[in-house]
């Protein structure tokens, strides 16, 4: 009967530790951060990790927020923002369970300003190349 006593608590002990191990290696990897330029916050800039397909937005004072999952975390990937403008930015950073802090600091693109034009017949132009009045939404 003690034997019995001793293996169901050797038992229990060893499952209270798989348990521990198993919620400690599901916590979510978060990565925030904030994106600025020339020390202002720059909005509605992208943010994500390129490997994984992850990313999110900045808000209006720059700011982002976005997880991982936890699956593939432990491993470098890079970081990337960028803007229409603005020269895209890459930080490389090792994914681990727990939170990451990286911010941004981008530098305009004075030879990439174009900006995108949808002209309604299905193609995208440069703004300079149209033939036709355009309004800015």
């Amino acid at each position: 009967m003690q034997q019995v006593m001793r293996w169901f608590i050797a038992a229990a002990s060893l499952v209270s530790s798989l348990q521990a191990h198993v919620a400690y290696a599901q916590a979510p990897m978060t990565i925030t951060g904030r994106v600025t330029a020339n020390g202002q916050p720059l909005g509605g800039t992208q943010v994500g990790v390129v490997e994984l397909s992850a990313g999110a937005v900045t808000d209006q004072q720059g700011r982002y927020s976005f997880s991982i999952d936890p699956a593939r975390a432990s491993k470098p990937v890079s970081l990337v923002a960028r803007s229409i403008g603005y020269r895209p930015v890459r930080r490389s950073i090792m994914l681990t369970a727990g939170r990451a802090e990286q911010n941004f600091e981008l530098e305009k693109d004075i030879l990439n300003l174009d900006a995108v034009v949808t002209t309604g017949v299905s193609d995208a132009t440069s703004q300079k190349k149209t033939t036709f009045a355009v309004a800015a939404v």
